[in-house]
């Protein structure tokens, strides 16, 4: 009962910063108050409800009121206009094919997953829109104190979990009584997007910074963020760099100091120690990749007709997920896998490319410079590797930070810092 009235005061409280963001059209306090709430996994059952996170309700009364004066004005912008056609018109296929071809899969709860991903698509349009000419610019100082604070939270909220049982209590899932103690909200997320931008202005990050940055990503124990983040440093090594020893100098210095601090961070907590540890050992990540993780497309694929290489099976396709077996508050059968590739391959095909396209069409729509664009691009692509990211909760997040922060004029960027 509890759990049930805290999730609808946080809802409220969300309607309520959403019709303030209709009227200032800031979203300083959405961004602030999403980055400290503990919005994990492990607390799903305060935060989320009929497939609704509360931080959803932040989109419902702006994109009332802006359809309201779409309507009233007979009026819209081409991009929207575009990207949404087409996406009505991706789902309308889809439920025809799959109405034709494979009724059983036409449950609501299912196609409602399905659907989700893509309307959240629609959405980041609509923010663009909303918020082409009050953005916050990267540099200024609110963009660094979200990401300031959302450290803090990030090590209190750890400490809370490391040392209680809250998370197991609240949850009543096996998951999190037998696996380490870990802290990866949705806001963490923004970490990584404040680090792109940082890179792609030639921002000199200083030692809070890189703590700010470094402290929440290690203990979210993510490997796949690891791996993104020394690529993409690495990659912007060579967006950047134009001779060839100063690059090998700055790749030395940055092994050293990023060896430095895993040492530090591996003194504090063991468990994360065996967590980096076991990325570098081939045979494991080798047999987690093929006899367990995807192995829910390997059996998908085996069941296929001809046509369904093409168009895929449908919307509303589930995939039979054996490690979730013991854990009984979670279907067996999950709308997606640990990989967007596969997962919308299995749903449809080779049109499947389509939704890439709107992604990367959203991504060279926001307010950034190439560099920001091609890194964003390149963690979108080797994030799909381990997660189906258009599925998980924190994807309307992504896109709403994407459309509410750029490279403003710096004019605005000053008035940002006062």
């Amino acid at each position: 009962m509890a759990s049930i009235i805290l999730f609808f005061l946080l809802l409220l409280l969300y309607l309520i910063l959403g019709l303030n963001f209709y009227k200032s059209k800031s979203i300083k306090h959405f961004m602030l108050l999403t980055v400290v709430l503990p919005l994990t996994s492990a607390l799903t059952i305060i935060h989320t409800r009929f497939q609704i996170n509360v931080y959803y309700a932040f989109v419902i009364i702006p994109l009332l009121f802006y359809v309201f004066n779409t309507l009233v004005n007979f009026k819209t912008d081409k991009t929207i206009f575009l990207a949404s056609g087409l996406i009505l018109a991706y789902v309308t296929f889809y439920l025809c094919y799959t109405f034709l071809l494979n009724p059983d899969n036409l449950l609501i709860i299912n196609i409602a997953k399905d659907v989700k991903p893509l309307l959240f698509l629609a959405l980041g349009f609509v923010f663009l829109d909303m918020l082409k000419n009050t953005q916050v610019d990267w540099n200024s100082l609110l963009a660094r104190n979200i990401l300031k604070y959302h450290c803090l939270a990030s090590v209190i909220w750890f400490v809370i979990f490391n040392n209680t049982n809250l998370a197991g209590t609240v949850s009543n899932d096996a998951y999190f009584e037998i696996n380490e103690t870990r802290y990866a909200a949705i806001g963490t997320s923004y970490v990584l997007l404040y680090f792109i931008a940082g890179l792609s202005s030639s921002k000199k990050f200083n030692g809070w910074d890189i703590a700010y940055i470094a402290i929440p990503l290690f203990l979210a124990g993510n490997r796949t963020m690891f791996f993104i983040f020394g690529i993409l440093y690495v990659a912007n090594l060579f967006l950047s760099t134009e001779n060839i020893f100063g690059l090998f100098k700055k790749i030395l210095l940055s092994i050293v100091a990023i060896f430095g601090l895993v040492l530090g961070v591996f003194n504090l907590n063991e468990k994360l120690k065996e967590r980096i540890i076991s990325m570098f050992d081939y045979n494991l990540v080798m047999e987690q990749l093929f006899s367990k993780r995807f192995s829910p497309f390997i059996e998908e694929i085996d069941t296929f007709e001809w046509y369904h290489y093409i168009f895929g099976k449908g919307i509303g396709e589930t995939l039979f997920i054996p490690w979730f077996v013991y854990r009984e508050n979670i279907d067996n059968f999950n709308i997606s896998m640990d990989n967007i590739y596969m997962t919308m391959y299995v749903k449809y095909g080779l049109f499947s490319l389509i939704i890439y396209f709107l992604l990367l069409f959203f991504i060279f729509k926001t307010k950034t410079n190439q560099k920001f664009k091609i890194l964003l691009t390149l963690y979108f692509l080797i994030s799909g590797l381990t997660t189906a990211f258009l599925y998980q909760t924190k994807f309307l997040f992504i896109l709403l930070v994407l459309t509410g922060f750029g490279f403003v004029n710096a004019e605005y960027s000053k008035a940002e810092k006062k």
